[in-house]
C-alpha cells in the first residue's frame, strides 16, 4: 500500500505502534505531525496533538530529573540514571494504561459516529440517536454526539430539540458554556430564517389567493353584464292585428 493510499486511522495506528511499541520516538513524532498538518481539526488531528504532548512531556521529565540533582560526579550520574529509569518506568506504565484505555475508548468512537448517519439514510433514526446515546456515555467531554443529534433535529425543524442537546451538555460539562452559546445562537438563527420563509410563503399564498378571488369576481360581474346585454337585445315579436291582415 502507498502512503497515499493510507487512511488517517492507519496512519495513527502506525505512528501509535512506533511510539509504544517499537519505541521509535522520531519517526512517531513524524507521523503524528503529518497528522496534525495534513487533517487539521479532525479527531485524529487531536489525538496525534495529546501523542506529541506525552512524548514533550516525557523528555522534559528527562531533562528535569537530571537537572536536579546536587551530588557529586559519580553520586549525580547514579541519581541520574535511577530516577530517570523511575521516571520512565512509572510514566510507561502510567502512559501504557491511560493510552491504551484512552485508544480504545477514541477508537470506539469513531467507529460508533461512523454508524450513525447509515442508520438515518436507511430510516432508522431510533438506531441513530441509540448510539449517540451510547457514545455520550464513552466520553462525557465530548461535545461531539450533541452536535451531531442537534444537527438531525436542526434538519427536520425540531429546533427545541436540537437547543436542548447543547443545553444537557452544558449542564454535564459547565466548562463548555461559552461553546455551547455559540452553538445554541446559530441554531436560534436558522431557526428564525426558517419562520421567516414561512412567514413569506404564507403572504405570497395569500396574495395568490386574493388574485384568484378577485379574477373569479371578475369574471362573474362579465358574466352578467353580457347576460344583461345579451337579454336587452333580444326584441320580443311583435303582434300584428289580424284585422289589418289582407291577404288579396
Amino acid at each position: 500500500m502507498e502512503k497515499n493510499d493510507i487512511t488517517p486511522l492507519q496512519l495513527y495506528k502506525k505512528a501509535y505502534n512506533c511510539h509504544y511499541e517499537e519505541n521509535n520516538i522520531k519517526e512517531a513524532r513524524n507521523l503524528y505531525r503529518e497528522l496534525i498538518n495534513n487533517y487539521p481539526g479532525s479527531d485524529i488531528a487531536d489525538y496525534a496533538q495529546i501523542q506529541l504532548y506525552k512524548i514533550t512531556k516525557v523528555q522534559e521529565e528527562k531533562v528535569q530529573c537530571a537537572a536536579n540533582g546536587g551530588y557529586s560526579k559519580l553520586n549525580k550520574t547514579i541519581a541520574i540514571v535511577t530516577i530517570i529509569s523511575l521516571c520512565l518506568s512509572i510514566g510507561i506504565i502510567i502512559y501504557l494504561v491511560y493510552t491504551t484505555s484512552s485508544l480504545k475508548t477514541d477508537m470506539e468512537i469513531i467507529y460508533k459516529l461512523s454508524q450513525v448517519y447509515p442508520k438515518l439514510y436507511t430510516g432508522n433514526e431510533a438506531d441513530a440517536f441509540r448510539i449517540l446515546n451510547e457514545i455520550k456515555a464513552l466520553n462525557k467531554k465530548d461535545i461531539t454526539p450533541y452536535s451531531v443529534a442537534a444537527d438531525i433535529y436542526s434538519k427536520s425543524k425540531n429546533f427545541t430539540k436540537a437547543r436542548y442537546e447543547f443545553e444537557s451538555f452544558s449542564k454535564i460539562y459547565p466548562e463548555s458554556a461559552t461553546e455551547v452559546k455559540e452553538y445554541i445562537f446559530l441554531i436560534n438563527s436558522a431557526e428564525k430564517s426558517y419562520l421567516d420563509s414561512l412567514k413569506e410563503l404564507a403572504i405570497l399564498k395569500n396574495i395568490v389567493k386574493k388574485e384568484r378571488i378577485d379574477n373569479i369576481d371578475e369574471n362573474d360581474e362579465n358574466s352578467s353584464i353580457n347576460r344583461k346585454k345579451n337579454s336587452g337585445s333580444e326584441r320580443e315579436p311583435e303582434i300584428i292585428d289580424q284585422s289589418a291582415v289582407s291577404y288579396f
